[in-house]
């Protein structure tokens, strides 16, 4: 028991202590969301760690941040080996086409695609937040090394209306 305890008297409503914590609680939610919403548009590097617990299509994994991510479970781009310059050329041309909100110029970088699975890292674009975990789209799949070395932190990608069509352009496009 604390001093608190022992010496004072709880005259506080039941009613004020939970409305109290209602706004602490939503206070905290909302800050988080406008935190988490600068990620937006920007690549991150995610380890999977398996498939979601609420849709057995999606898979989760968490960013070197720390932060939880979910996405499609779907074939992507095998980066594994690769010139880092050909992703370069991707990811320049994706920040590109969505300044422009214009995703219909496809870009075929002509890579293997692979099946993602729990150990792998995945280069993934997030499109929204919950404040708590991010929805996003994967890209490709490579190390850690090849994500450090390459500039994806200097990538914004800007999520409109179009970024899916574009990357469902894209997937076709890349046979993923």
């Amino acid at each position: 028991k604390t001093h608190a305890h022992r010496n004072y008297i709880d005259d506080i409503p039941r009613d004020v202590k939970i409305r109290r914590l209602n706004e602490i609680i939503n206070s905290f939610h909302e800050n988080a969301k406008i935190r988490y919403s600068q990620f937006i548009g920007k690549p991150q590097l995610v380890l999977i760690e398996g498939y979601s617990k609420r849709d057995s299509q999606r898979l989760k994994g968490i960013s070197d941040g720390g932060h939880k991510i979910h996405f499609d479970d779907a074939n992507v781009i095998d980066c594994i080996g690769v010139n880092n310059n050909n992703i370069d050329l991707m990811m320049k041309h994706l920040e590109n086409s969505s300044k422009r909100n214009r995703f219909n110029n496809l870009f075929d970088i002509s890579q293997k695609t692979t099946n993602m699975k729990s150990g792998d890292y995945v280069l993934v674009l997030p499109i929204s937040t919950t404040g708590c975990s991010f929805d996003a789209i994967p890209l490709a799949k490579m190390s850690i090394a090849q994500f450090n070395n390459g500039k994806f932190s200097e990538y914004n990608i800007n999520v409109g209306d179009n970024l899916h069509v574009f990357i469902d352009k894209y997937k076709n496009v890349n046979k993923i």
